[in-house]
């Protein structure tokens, strides 16, 4: 038996307790926001047929104003004896966007009350609950977990495939969708990697200024590095599936 800690990000709620019995897949946490409002976007400077940056000449709201559905946007004054043009807004909201780059006006609307979304945590594999809270759940598992030397990104499923020393010309559209198991990795193939939808990659060596430089890039893909020790057994799974948790910094063979 092996213990799997999986941490619960910011908002999240266990949805578990101590000795429940998990499937692989099963729901244990969940977070619930309320949902987004959509922003609806009107071409002011097509429908007048006006230059983008003239605009804010035929508005009649102002950035941050409040609109309702079949109150007048703009108006467009015609000469003498003419009617003037009118754009009555088909959409309730707020004026986000008035830009003078596209001659668009953005109207956000409302929250709707009581709507919510759902994002929620799986259990990676069968077990049995061994601790939890709202900050972290331990699983007791029999299946084969590690814990990187140090990771990032999100989580990810995929089928082992071994490079060893990768060279730019392995790499190919062959490895999407494949977790990617190296000794090293250099910036270069690293970001091939990503662009070819590798599902993910672990290495034993990856220098410290190309992980800094995921981080601030915000790479969603689990990048992960691993102990010698680990580094051999993973490489007597190749072709075997795994599952990686770039946050968590685990590695579980499945």
């Amino acid at each position: 038996m092996t213990l799997l800690p999986v941490l619960l990000p910011e908002g999240y709620t266990s949805k578990v307790a101590v000795n429940d019995k998990l499937a692989a897949g099963q729901v244990i946490a969940e977070k619930k926001t309320a949902a987004a409002a959509l922003e609806n976007m009107i071409n002011v400077a097509f429908f007048f047929n006006i230059p983008f940056q003239d605009i804010p000449k035929v508005l009649k709201k102002n950035l941050g104003d409040a609109i309702s559905e079949g109150e007048l946007l703009a108006e467009q004054s015609a000469g003498l004896g003419k009617t003037s043009k009118k754009l009555i807004s088909q959409f309730s909201g707020t004026i986000t966007k008035i830009d003078r780059d596209n001659g668009n006006v953005g109207i956000r609307g409302a929250n709707e009350p009581g709507k919510e979304v759902s994002e929620t945590i799986i259990s990676p594999v069968d077990g049995t609950v061994d601790f939890c809270n709202n900050e972290k759940i331990v699983i007791k598992t029999e299946r084969d977990t590690m814990l990187a030397l140090d990771g990032i990104g999100g989580e990810a499923e995929g089928l082992i495939t071994f490079l060893d020393e990768i060279e730019e010309t392995e790499l190919n559209i062959g490895i999407q969708g494949k977790i990617v198991l190296a000794k090293s990795i250099d910036r270069v193939s690293l970001f091939k990697t990503i662009g070819l939808d590798a599902t993910g990659v672990i290495v034993k060596n990856l220098r410290d200024t190309d992980f800094i430089d995921l981080g601030l890039k915000k790479i969603t893909m689990p990048v992960m590095v691993v102990s010698e020790e680990d580094y051999k057994k993973l490489i007597k799974a190749d072709g075997k599936k795994i599952y990686l948790n770039g946050k968590d910094k685990t590695i579980v063979l499945i």
